[in-house]
């Protein structure tokens, strides 16, 4: 009897002491006096199983030691681009903790504009403070970790074979007659093309001239424009052009030039998804926060310029 209650009491006291060690390996590190500055690794709720569009929350841990202060004036705000991120929100909490120390908490909410062809990890970061000791006037630079989070793919990239997996019987024509051959097919389709094909030619020319981003390309070269009038045409042609409906939802556009097909099957515009989509976000802060952006008429015309250039592609 007496030894099975040995037993128990040395195996309760072994599992105390295993469950104190897996406390102290999961608890935080103690940055210790001797750091006037120290700031943890990004917080997030995981780093995996994210889509193009979807929000994550990122938020940083700062501590400052007495006699010391922080710059927080370089970290990005709430609009602005980080990498594939656009900022959507950002809170930042300061408390005094006893011994005149200090706690800062950066909460970061994104929003990620990753187009992938293959699962990957994209960063956020990294990004810089400043701090120094109150009575020096010299800052030092100090940079946070950069988060990371694994994004998975929106559609399958196309696949081109290896030459050197060609069977070498297709290759073994005799070049010289091959090129004989081109070259009397060649001159046939010239005449072809310039008898049966010079009408089309030309009324493809003026489906070009009549298509809505022409038409908006050239309302926009006016120098006297005004930014309401911009985001008017602006508007107008991604409506028109990708089929959007009424809504201003900004994932809405994006999905309808991410899914946008020309009549052969080509995906065009889908480089520009992005950029569309948060220029479209940005006059609705005109339109309806009636914030001002100066550097969004240029913007403007700048990518309806881009967009018009590629459409040619897609009619030519």
């Amino acid at each position: 009897m007496r030894v099975l209650v040995m037993a128990v009491l040395i195996s309760t006291f072994l599992a105390s002491l295993l469950i104190e060690g897996a406390e102290a390996a999961y608890r935080s590190p103690d940055p210790g006096s001797e750091e006037p500055v120290w700031v943890s690794e990004p917080i997030m709720d995981r780093n995996y199983g994210y889509w193009l569009g979807d929000k994550t929350e990122f938020v940083y841990l700062i501590k400052i030691s007495p006699g010391f202060e922080v710059d927080l004036s370089m970290l990005p705000g709430v609009g602005e681009k980080v990498g594939k991120f656009v900022v959507r929100s950002k809170h930042v909490i300061s408390e005094d903790k006893p011994g005149n120390r200090q706690i800062i908490v950066i909460r970061y909410i994104v929003q990620n504009f990753a187009v992938l062809c293959q699962q990957e990890y994209i960063t956020f970061g990294p990004l810089e403070i400043f701090w120094k000791k109150s009575q020096e006037s010299g800052w030092k630079r100090y940079m946070l970790s950069p988060a990371k989070i694994l994004v998975s793919p929106i559609s399958l990239c196309r696949e081109f074979p290896d030459p050197k997996m060609i069977p070498k019987n297709l290759m073994s024509f005799s070049y010289t007659l091959l090129a004989e051959i081109i070259i009397a097919a060649g001159v046939l389709l010239i005449f072809a093309a310039f008898v049966i094909f010079g009408r089309a030619f030309l009324l493809e020319i003026r489906r070009m001239e009549d298509s809505v981003l022409y038409r908006a390309l050239d309302t926009l070269k006016s120098e006297n424009i005004s930014l309401l009038a911009a985001i008017k045409e602006f508007r107008n042609a991604i409506r028109v052009k990708f089929g959007v409906t009424g809504s201003d939802d900004a994932f809405e556009v994006l999905c309808k030039i991410r899914n946008y097909k020309d009549s052969r099957g080509n995906a065009l515009y889908q480089e520009f998804a992005s950029e569309i989509s948060l220029i479209w976000e940005k006059t609705l802060e005109i339109l309806y926060e009636e914030k001002e952006i100066p550097e969004l008429l240029e913007n403007i015309k700048i990518l309806i310029g881009k967009l018009a250039l590629r459409e040619a592609e897609e009619i030519f």
